[in-house]
């Protein structure tokens, strides 16, 4: 390896140059992956030399895009294309309005419901966050709810479709921590479940402001809950057979897709093929960017690891440190931070190559596979709360461009009860490993 002499006595300091390079130049609107390739690439030339980085770029490029683990991400994609493409979300949104019709608000609660729905068919949170956009908002201005709270419920239950398995982010993930796909999606059934009931119990708060609910019409309740009723039973399928080891994640994100597939036809949305080119080409469109992330954050993470910062980080918080607790609930802030400044796949896989030695090396009462299982779902759900934290979090101004007559103020004044309601569940995951572990 090239060494630019003393220049830098540890790797802290060009990483941490590298880490303030990528916020700034992604906050000032530069792409994310050309933002990682440009200082992967010159970092990586700058320790080692223009031949080795050739070297290295082939050896990478065919590593991450023959990565036979990865090809569940396109799987799920599909499989949400699909279900969007069927008309489901609008199903489970109003299958969940017939369940709490009888209640003061049940927009909200319909609304948190048909996001933990489509989220579980779907994996991504600015998915589910436009998919039950389209559909709760018009609604709740038809009922005239106060915009504002229903922004902010919108806004919070949009962040289940990255914690309900199955999650794509679950999936890179266990990927890069080397866990078991499946032991993942098991790990989060239990967050995810009261992450909803905090949701709800902060909207039965909520709900004391807005205007009694109609009740909808019966014709509809019984298309809707057969449609509903459709998607609980592939989701228990994939779930039910991932607990049991029946299949692989990839084996059931096929079964799901044939199943929601099925559904689609039967109820006539996919009978068209102006539907199904929608369907491929929104799936090989988000195929491209993720795989062509995942590339970039590969290539700065192997600069980082020639420099050996991942492990000088990890020795040095331990020798400044003697409490593990009080270096998770840093780490846990400091991606409370960074979850505000960029989407949540682009943190994980900048960060999550950095973090894992420092998670693996401390002590704690905890072996090293759960150790890292829990810790996947604590990441989640802190980076969830960057999502809906003023003043930058990303499903803030999804959800302004949907609503624009509210400022973000009143939106972020919002959002308090659902804030609240993340940090005790963070805190109780944080307290109780057990609610992660407890399934497996």
């Amino acid at each position: 390896m090239n060494s630019p002499g003393n220049i830098f006595d540890s790797a802290l300091v060009p990483g941490g140059v590298a880490f303030v390079l990528v916020l700034v130049l992604v906050g000032m609107g530069v792409p994310v992956v050309l933002v990682l390739f440009l200082i992967g690439a010159g970092g990586y030339i700058l320790y080692a030399g223009w031949d080795m980085f050739l070297g290295y770029t082939q050896f990478l490029t065919l590593d991450v895009f023959s990565n036979h683990s990865l090809i569940v991400i396109p799987l799920f994609l599909l499989m949400g294309a699909l279900a969007q493409a069927s008309g489901i979300s609008r199903d489970i949104f109003a299958s969940a309005k017939i369940v709490t019709r009888h209640s003061a608000g049940s927009n909200l609660y319909a609304t948190l419901l048909g996001c933990a729905g489509f989220g579980a068919i779907c994996g991504s949170s600015l998915a589910t966050l436009s998919a039950m956009g389209r559909i709760s908002l018009p609604e709740m201005r038809r009922q005239n709810y106060a915009m504002a709270p229903a922004a902010a419920c919108l806004a919070a239950g949009g962040t289940l479709g990255i914690l309900v398995p199955p999650s794509i982010i679950l999936v890179i993930f266990a990927v890069q921590a080397e866990l078991n796909i499946a032991e993942l999606f098991i790990a989060a059934l239990l967050p995810a479940l009261l992450a909803l009931c905090g949701y709800l119990l902060a909207s039965f708060f909520v709900a004391r402001r807005l205007l009694p609910d109609i009740s909808p019409d019966r014709v509809r309740e019984k298309l809707s809950l057969l449609g509903s009723l459709s998607i609980i039973a592939v989701f228990g399928i994939m779930i039910g057979g991932l607990y049991q080891g029946w299949f692989t994640a990839s084996e059931a994100a096929g079964i799901g897709i044939l199943l929601i597939a099925l559904i689609g036809l039967l109820r006539g949305d996919l009978r068209r093929w102006s539907a199904w080119q929608e369907v491929i080409l929104q799936t090989a469109a988000l195929t491209a960017a993720i795989f062509l992330l995942l590339w970039g954050a590969a290539l700065f993470n192997g600069f980082l690891a020639l420099i050996d910062l991942p492990q000088q980080l990890s020795g040095w918080i331990t020798d400044i440190s003697s409490s593990a607790w009080l270096v998770v609930a840093a780490i846990l802030v400091a991606y409370v931070i960074l979850g505000t400044m960029m989407d949540s796949l682009s943190l994980i896989l900048i960060t999550l190559p950095v973090m894992l030695p420092v998670i693996q090396g401390l002590d704690m009462q905890l072996v090293q596979d759960e150790r890292l299982l829990w810790f996947g779902i604590l990441t989640l759900s802190v980076v969830e709360i960057g999502l809906i934290t003023p003043p930058i979090g990303m499903n803030l101004f999804v959800v302004k461009n949907m609503v624009p007559e509210i400022s973000l103020p009143q939106l972020w004044r919002a959002l308090a009860p659902y804030l609240l309601s993340d940090l005790v569940r963070v805190g109780l995951i944080l307290a109780f490993p057990a609610i992660c572990l407890v399934l497996l």
